[in-house]
């Protein structure tokens, strides 16, 4: 198992903590820094998780092409991406609810 399996899910769910974190601080007018430390820290983990994701999925191609045993790597990409996916739908980075508080 490689790294980038272990670490693109872990920080995916980081993030989308963070961001979440973000939306329950945001009610309160008085942690505005606090709100803008977590959202632009946790869309920072999520987009460094989709970086590494789309490494570890070109890593699992080249072992489906090699044919080798990848059903963890398949699990950690297929993790990765799905709250990467349900993250950014439930907090969009723009538009409505992006960034507000």
């Amino acid at each position: 198992m490689s790294p980038v399996s272990v670490v693109a899910p872990a920080l995916a769910a980081g993030g989308a903590l963070l961001l979440f974190s973000a939306r329950a601080v945001s009610a309160d007018l008085d942690a505005e820094p606090l709100f803008v430390l977590l959202w632009l820290t946790g869309w920072t983990l999520l987009a460094w998780s989709a970086v590494l994701t789309s490494v570890g999925a070109v890593a699992l191609v080249q072992r489906l092409a090699a044919r080798r045993a990848v059903l963890i790597g398949m699990l950690s990409v297929g993790a990765a991406v799905a709250v990467i996916v349900l993250t950014a739908l439930a907090i969009p980075p723009a538009g409505t609810g992006g960034a507000t508080g």
